[in-house]
């Protein structure tokens, strides 16, 4: 059964970290990949469930002229940004070729979380007004 999406559901409050260095069996690799899937599927299913509205507002929007249903895309790709930007700079990324320094570490790991915020907002913003556009 799926789970409700409420005004509760926040990205996660500890930060999650990505180490590049870390060395796994291969049943340990299978075991962190299998907590990766069960976490990640319900979150993927539930963004795509926001773009495919997203992309039903921005159509309404369009065919209707509503001044309200104008106004719900830009609110929604707003807040989009600042969840995106929540959740992926919860992430740390560690253990990079060559870099030892905690400092640079960790302004890599920044650099790596933004474009990723971005990368996802941006497609959430494509998909949807390609799914407005081709609507029939």
């Amino acid at each position: 059964m799926k789970k409700p999406v409420s005004a509760t559901d926040e990205p996660p409050q500890q930060p999650v970290e990505v180490d590049f260095r870390r060395r796994e069996t291969e049943p340990g690799w299978q075991r962190i990949l299998d907590r990766f899937g069960l976490a990640a599927a319900p979150t993927w299913f539930n963004w795509l469930e926001w773009i495919l509205v997203l992309g039903a507002f921005e159509y309404i929007g369009e065919k209707s002229g509503s001044r309200l249903a104008r106004l719900i895309p830009p609110i929604s790709i707003g807040l989009l940004w600042l969840y995106f930007n929540g959740f992926f700079f919860h992430m740390e990324f560690k253990g990079w070729f060559r870099i030892r320094s905690r400092g640079i570490e960790r302004w890599a790991s920044i650099a790596v979380s933004s474009f990723l915020a971005t990368g996802f907002w941006l497609a959430a913003q494509i998909i949807s007004r390609t799914i407005a556009a081709n609507t029939k």
